[in-house]
């Protein structure tokens, strides 16, 4: 283990059906792709695995760290240990995580859009080989497609989950979201019936549907025709940090569809909003994209709504529409 460079090494019985090379040529550069795998939010996403892809934006970590790399592929909370390939197909970091959404925004008063870090290559070959532990190494020479890469992360990655020893094993592996809780009630006497179930955060359900999208519209279409430019209003009570997008292609529907599994991609967004505002945010989305919704969001949790200074009302609600 080397807690300097967030690294360590497992040995376990699990078999995977491939390895991963570390890529030893040409040099990373500024801008390359980078196809980021792992397992986060276990229970509440896919079991099989999650993959994001994005940039190489920093070739130093926060704070010029020379051991990290900044990417612009989104991570959460499981992500980090997953593997961070390049356009081949090769090894090029170790995901660590982002920097705190909540601690920035108290900070600078905005919230850190698409900022992740990951332990360099070089550095993980430093620490394979000061434990003596073998690997391979490969030039990137040829480029895949991003399902290509995919299929090898999924292929090499394995899912870790640790338990702390004083404490009982789970029964499951699901993820559930809690709401603050007020002590509960003594239950009512035999033979009455008690208070009607109150859903886990049912206020993010209920106020995602008052998060609008305004406007789509694409900056710079000849330089870089996937990057969309959103308006967002929030016409919420709350303060909202991030959203999920759908986007759709083909013609237009009627309304947004109900399942992810209807759009042809999803992307989560950073944004900076208190009750009542209105902003901008951008993301990189597929080229064909041309229909967007708004899946879920973020809120600041209601307790904690007085540490962000609250904005004028909302507008009414949103209308229930794709925005092209």
């Amino acid at each position: 283990m080397d807690t300097g460079a967030d690294l360590a090494v497992l040995q376990t019985s699990l078999s995977v059906q491939k390895t991963v090379a570390i890529r030893s040529r040409p040099a990373l550069r500024l801008g390359e792709s980078v196809i980021a795998f792992g397992f986060p939010l276990t229970g509440t996403l896919s079991r099989g695995g999650n993959l994001t892809t994005g940039n190489v934006s920093a070739l130093t970590g926060f704070e010029d760290d020379p051991k990290y790399i900044q990417i612009t592929a989104p991570a959460q909370p499981g992500n980090s240990g997953g593997p961070l390939l390049d356009a081949g197909g090769n090894l090029v970091g170790v995901i660590e995580g982002g920097l705190d959404a909540l601690a920035a925004l108290k900070a600078t008063g905005t919230v850190p859009q698409n900022v992740t870090f990951a332990v360099r290559g070089d550095v993980l070959e430093t620490f394979l080989q000061a434990h003596k532990i073998p690997y391979d190494v490969a030039v990137t020479d040829t480029q895949l497609s991003v399902a290509d890469v995919g299929e090898i992360a999924k292929q090499s990655a394995v899912r870790i989950e640790c338990t702390p020893s004083a404490a009982p094993a789970p029964q499951s592996h699901r993820t559930v979201r809690i709401s603050p809780q007020q002590e509960a009630p003594a239950p009512p006497p035999a033979g009455q019936p008690g208070r009607a179930p109150v859903a886990s955060d049912a206020f993010q359900d209920q106020f995602v549907q008052q998060i609008e999208l305004i406007e789509v519209h694409t900056p710079y279409p000849s330089t870089a025709p996937a990057i969309r430019e959103l308006g967002i209003a929030n016409r919420s009570p709350y303060s909202v940090l991030q959203i999920t997008v759908g986007w759709l292609e083909g013609s237009l529907p009627q309304q947004c569809p109900g399942t992810r599994s209807a759009y042809r991609g999803t992307r989560d967004l950073f944004v900076t909003l208190k009750a009542g505002q209105s902003g901008t945010t951008m993301g990189e989305f597929s080229e064909q994209a041309r229909y967007f919704c708004v899946l879920a969001a973020q809120f600041l949790s209601p307790e904690r709504a007085g540490e962000l200074p609250s904005g004028e009302p909302g507008y009414g609600p949103p209308q229930d529409a794709p925005v092209r």
